[in-house]
């Protein structure tokens, strides 16, 4: 603005090109700044949608973790025993949805 005012009070050509470069830069820097930020923002979209994936990733193995160490003691009565196998079952079960959330 101020570059403009400076063309009305003086027509010299060389204030006239010197103003000319400045704002071609200006807007070239102008166009660079958007497209880092355009850039910067689906960076940033994709972090958090990796991020959310991983946290799931995290959350299935916890929980399969959790369900093998309810395994992990030797059952001593036939309900026991159905009790594990079903837990066992449950595990084979969500086996794909966590081989899914891996991929």
């Amino acid at each position: 603005m101020k570059a403009q005012m400076l063309l009305e009070t003086c027509a010299d050509t060389r204030i006239s090109n010197a103003v000319t470069h400045m704002t071609t830069k200006y807007n070239a820097l102008l166009s660079l700044a958007k497209e880092i930020m355009r850039r910067l923002e689906l960076h940033y979209q994709e972090h958090q949608q990796h991020n959310t994936l991983y946290q799931e990733c995290q959350d299935w193995v916890d929980r399969t973790r959790d369900k093998l160490n309810e395994c992990h003691d030797i059952p001593n009565t036939l309900p026991e025993v159905n009790n594990k196998l079903q837990t066992v079952k449950t595990i084979r079960q969500s086996l794909e949805q966590g081989q899914n959330k891996l991929r």
